[in-house]
Parts: C-alpha cells; sequence; structure tokens
C-alpha cells in the first residue's frame, strides 16, 4: 500500500541500498493494479471513481521523483568509495600523500584543516564549511613557497572533486525541505492526503450504495407482501361469492 513505499524511501535514503528501489518500484506497480481492478469494481457499480484515478496520478508523481533520487544519489556514491565520494576520497588520498612527503608542518596543518571543513560539511550539511574550505584552498594554491606543480594539480583536482559532490548534494537537498527532498515531501504529502481521502469517500459510496440496495429490498418486500394480501383477499372474496351462489 502507499504507506510500503514510505518505508522503501526512507531504507532506501538511510542504507543507500538498490534493492529499496526495486522494491518501492514492484510496490508501485502491485498497488497499481490493485487500484486499477477496484476502478473498474466501482465502475460496474456507478460509484465515483476521480479520488483513485488521481491517486493513482500522485503515486506515478511520487515514483517519478523517488527515481530521479535514486538516480542522483548514485552520482553522489551508494558508498564512500563509489560516485563523486570514491573521487574525493582519490583525490584527498593524494593531497594528503603529497603534503606528507613535502615534510612542511604548514602544508600538513593546512590540509587537515581543509579535510576539517570537508567533513563538517558532511556531518552538518552546512554551505558555511564550504566557503571556508574555498578560503582556505585559494590562499594555499596562491602560496609561493609551499606550492609545485604536482600539489597545485592535486589540490585544483580535490577543490573540483568537493566542489561538484556539494553542487550534487544541493540538488538532492540539504534538509528535507529543500531540493528534490523538498519536492519528494510535497509528492509524499499530497499522495497520502488523497489516499485517506479516497478511501474514507469510497467507504461512504459504498455504505450509501448498500444503504440503498436495503431500501430497495425492504421496498420489494413490502410490495410482495401488499401484493400477497391483495391477492389473498380477492381470492377469498371470489371463493366466498362462489359459496353464496351455491347456497
Amino acid at each position: 500500500n502507499a504507506y510500503e513505499l514510505r518505508k522503501h524511501e526512507k531504507d532506501f535514503l538511510a542504507r543507500k541500498d538498490l534493492k529499496y528501489k526495486d522494491k518501492f518500484v514492484k510496490t508501485v506497480n502491485d498497488l497499481e493494479n490493485n487500484e486499477k481492478m477496484l476502478l473498474k469494481d466501482l465502475t460496474e457499480q456507478d460509484i465515483a471513481t476521480e479520488d483513485i484515478e488521481t491517486f493513482l496520478a500522485y503515486v506515478k508523481e511520487y515514483e517519478s521523483v523517488f527515481l530521479d533520487l535514486v538516480t542522483l544519489q548514485q552520482q553522489i556514491g551508494l558508498n564512500p568509495k563509489d560516485g563523486l565520494y570514491g573521487s574525493l576520497r582519490a583525490s584527498v588520498h593524494k593531497v594528503q600523500e603529497s603534503a606528507k612527503k613535502s615534510n612542511s608542518n604548514e602544508l600538513l596543518a593546512i590540509v587537515y584543516d581543509l579535510r576539517k571543513q570537508e567533513k563538517d560539511f558532511m556531518l552538518r550539511r552546512d554551505l558555511k564549511y564550504v566557503k571556508k574550505f574555498e578560503s582556505i584552498i585559494d590562499k594555499l594554491l596562491a602560496s609561493s613557497t609551499l606550492m609545485t606543480p604536482e600539489r597545485v594539480q592535486n589540490l585544483e583536482t580535490y577543490k573540483k572533486d568537493f566542489l561538484s559532490l556539494i553542487d550534487a548534494e544541493v540538488k538532492k537537498g540539504l534538509t528535507s525541505n529543500d531540493g528534490i527532498m523538498k519536492q519528494m515531501r510535497a509528492t509524499i504529502h499530497k499522495t497520502e492526503k488523497m489516499h485517506a481521502k479516497m478511501t474514507e469517500d469510497i467507504l461512504k459510496a459504498i455504505e450509501d450504495k448498500f444503504t440503498q440496495i436495503k431500501i430497495m429490498i425492504f421496498t420489494l418486500i413490502v410490495i410482495s407482501i401488499i401484493l400477497v394480501l391483495v391477492f389473498s383477499f380477492y381470492t377469498s372474496n371470489g371463493l366466498n361469492r362462489m359459496h353464496s351462489k351455491k347456497d
């Protein structure tokens, strides 16, 4: 059902495992098939189906946004060695190794400061750490005493990889109130609200239908009783007249 979609979505966000994407898609397909069968049954019973059609449209919208999120997360990386995370990890390793070989405590301290800003962003998801990172690395790149062509290349790759990751994270949403995350939250809200309305309206429509059927059955019973009584009355009168004539 609709609540299973939320579960699969949250499991994917927490574990970054594509099996939850597959479960999400399967649940959507099962939901569509079930709702289409219900749609057919309600149509046959002349019960309004607009809520179901709207609900299915919202479910497909939810699926589309979720799949966009999955694609973006794959680009970012499903684990620290994958995607943009993997590229950043590799470039960081080169920068750190170069700083260690330089035997310069100053360079090593600056590189550690860059790593601190990077990790602070990952932990707090605040763009102020990105600005600090850029300020520190740009000053380092401009240093004539600490830089060599190899170190410049390694640092520029590190900066590019980190900022590419930031761009993707911003697109995804640093919180649930921005980026694709915000779009998905809005779609989920619409879907769940429509699901509740659809369930309530369908139950009421079915109840109304049963009430109509009960009234119809009661009416038919009353009419049948009246017809039996009328038939009995005329039959009795007919028999009485026949007996009167014989007498």
